[in-house]
């Protein structure tokens, strides 16, 4: 069963846009590779998928159909189809309500697929920023009246909040790309300050992974997510806007951030800066001048850190490194202790050089 033209042209156009996109052919291609599908069997998955989103296939009959097409067992085929589902479609998770009762019941794990939504949502904002540097006028034309176009929109920010932020964001290696970026976002907040909430919401959602480890959260073990994250804190520290001390102090002192390593509690900075600067937008910005207005915190030479912040970070240190010398004259050597408070003495001293 082939979709027509016309059932296509009926698609959303942000479903349209992912469908037809370079990400998405790509990832038919690995997951044809995955399961060893052979090249000429490519044009049927995208068939497929594509009958999936203009409902000709529902989310339920993913299996049976893939069963049927490439002749596959049936664990195969759930397998298959839970990938198929992952990779397509829990991007589009709000345009197709219907999806995830059946992913779910199928077995399916949405936190397994947040590297590629990661890649996904990077993917599409460089396609986009390609094209439409394609469509720039040519150089005879600069004498026109300028149109500035939005290379990102209202939905586009949302959903790097909602499921971007470690895949994309702090992914940005270049100093002029997330610069570019911060301005980009910042004058999209100053002409459309109503989508601060929805960006706030999604970054609260996140299901991206932050650390090797569960945390602990009322009593339980949950996932290192985000959303986790933001809980832990507020839980901890409150949900007032907070300054460098307030921030130092969880990282330091508080127990679920003591499982990260020392790049796991720089993420998790970055993360909470985050978190200030849009809940607490315009506000977390202080005294600053505009031009010195971050959302996304690219840079670390943050001009309203507190000196108080450093201080107490030193004095934490200095604290911890007498706990850790008198665990080594207490416990004996080759002890489980012992060697624990070794190896967080060298951490400390590595932080140090």
């Amino acid at each position: 069963m082939i979709t027509s033209e016309n059932q296509l042209n009926n698609l959303d156009p942000q479903v349209s846009e992912f469908l037809n996109s370079i990400i998405r052919g790509s990832l038919t291609v690995e997951l044809a590779e995955k399961y060893k599908l052979s090249n000429n069997l490519i044009p049927s998955i995208v068939d497929l998928i594509f009958n999936v989103a203009s409902s000709q296939v529902s989310f339920s009959k993913i299996p049976q159909e893939s069963s049927k097409l490439f002749s596959l067992d049936d664990a195969t085929a759930l397998s298959f189809s839970l990938d198929l589902i992952g990779q397509n479609f829990l991007f589009l998770a709000s345009y197709f309500p219907e999806m995830m009762p059946v992913f779910e019941s199928l077995g399916g794990q949405p936190e397994k697929y947040s590297e590629v939504i990661g890649r996904i949502s990077q993917a599409l904002a460089e396609e986009r920023k390609y094209f439409a540097k394609q469509l720039e006028p040519e150089k005879e034309y600069v004498f026109q009246e300028k149109v500035v176009e939005e290379i990102f929109g209202r939905e586009e920010y949302i959903e790097i909040f909602h499921q971007g932020v470690l895949q994309f964001l702090f992914k940005i290696s270049d100093a002029s790309t997330a610069e570019d970026f911060n301005r980009d976002l910042l004058l999209f907040l100053v002409d459309h300050l109503s989508v601060k909430n929805e960006l706030f919401k999604g970054l609260m959602n996140n299901q991206e992974l932050l650390g090797e480890q569960r945390i602990i959260l009322e009593n339980k073990n949950v996932d290192q997510t985000i959303a986790n994250w933001l809980k832990d804190f507020i839980k901890e520290k409150g949900s007032d806007l907070f300054d460098e001390l307030i921030l130092a102090e969880y990282l330091t002192s508080s127990r679920n951030p003591k499982s990260l390593s020392s790049d796991g509690k720089d993420l998790l900075r970055r993360v909470l800066k985050l978190y200030r600067n849009i809940a607490f937008f315009p506000e977390s910005q202080g005294n600053l001048d505009p031009e010195k207005w971050q959302i996304l915190p690219f840079t670390d030479n943050d001009e309203r850190l507190d000196s108080s912040a450093k201080n107490f970070t030193t004095r934490h240190e200095n604290s911890l490194r007498q706990e850790l010398e008198l665990s080594l004259k207490t416990f004996p050597v080759g002890s489980l202790e012992h060697r624990a408070a070794s190896e967080e003495l060298a951490r400390l001293d590595k932080n140090i050089n």
